[in-house]
């Protein structure tokens, strides 16, 4: 999320945070154990841990279509390299 670009900015990102709307952020995809794809009942287990105690998301299958489209997106990404996420906002 780029830094407000001015004061009112700034004060609209603090009420939403004040009255409990989500701050804009970044998407970033994460690899899981594939052990979770053998079981539906794994990967729903996995994605209500994730989403109470990370945030929102969800697993994607990377043998279908779309999950496949965004692993051959993020390949050779860093996710450590500031270009690819940069986060001014901290909760």
């Amino acid at each position: 999320m780029p830094t407000p670009a001015n004061t009112g900015a700034a004060f609209r990102l603090v009420v939403r945070r004040a009255i409990g709307l989500g701050v804009p952020a970044g998407v970033v995809w994460h690899a899981v154990p594939s052990w979770l794809a053998t079981d539906q009942e794994r990967v729903d287990g996995f994605n209500a841990a994730w989403n109470r105690h990370v945030g929102p998301g969800t697993a994607l299958d990377t043998g279908a279509p779309e999950g496949a489209g965004m692993l051959a997106a993020a390949r050779g990404d860093d996710p450590f390299a500031v270009t690819t996420q940069l986060r001014t906002v901290w909760r």
